[in-house]
């Protein structure tokens, strides 16, 4: 795991930089399954592409 991070005498947590990299990798997944179109094929968008983010979320933290 990786150490706090000081920015000017502020720790930052390493779950902050887990959530920039998800989302770093997210972003253009989600643009990808909306040029797809694969939305259409769901209830709740927005709950999926949350289940996206937290998926991606954890397999960063497991993985690092």
């Amino acid at each position: 795991m990786w150490r706090e991070t000081n920015i000017d005498g502020v720790f930052i947590s390493p779950l902050v930089a887990y959530m920039i990299g998800a989302l770093v990798v997210y972003i253009p997944l989600r643009w990808l399954l909306v040029r797809l179109r694969l939305q259409r094929w769901v209830w709740n968008p927005l709950l999926v592409e949350a289940g996206i983010y937290v998926c991606i979320l954890g397999i960063l933290v497991g993985v690092f």
